[in-house]
């Protein structure tokens, strides 16, 4: 396994399946800001590759172009925290979502290292985790 590399494998409600497989060491290629996504349904097939949306359903392919942005998304993001702080509500994209995203990773870790599962709606002592 390179460095800096991850494969969680996440049972979620309803017996789904959720695998995230990411690296920040990859020896070929480099991903810009905007990333690369494939998400697998049991309806079909969405990638998202920069700047292109595929979906692939039922034997079907339909392409979107995402319109390039005048200014980078990093800023265009920082621009709406920066809004939503002036007006008192919460940004599209929250730390508190964020927060969630740690806990789970954090819980990867330490299923990995204790080789078993971890619930993630409740801690040890019956918390609230996510």
């Amino acid at each position: 396994m390179r460095p800096a590399s991850a494969v969680i494998v996440t049972k979620m409600t309803g017996n789904v399946t959720f695998t995230y497989n990411g690296t920040l060491a990859s020896p070929v290629s480099t991903t810009d800001w905007k990333g690369e996504w494939e998400i697998e349904c049991d309806k079909g097939v969405l990638a998202i590759d920069r700047d292109k949306i595929t979906i692939y359903t039922n034997n079907q392919v339909e392409e979107i172009s995402i319109r390039e942005q005048e200014e980078d998304s990093r800023v265009t993001m920082l621009r709406e925290t920066c809004t939503a702080l002036r007006e008192r509500r919460k940004a599209e994209t929250d730390y508190g979502d964020n927060l969630k995203t740690f806990t789970w990773m954090q819980c990867a870790v330490r299923a990995s290292e204790k080789q078993e599962w971890i619930d993630l709606a409740a801690d040890g002592e019956g918390r609230q985790m996510i």
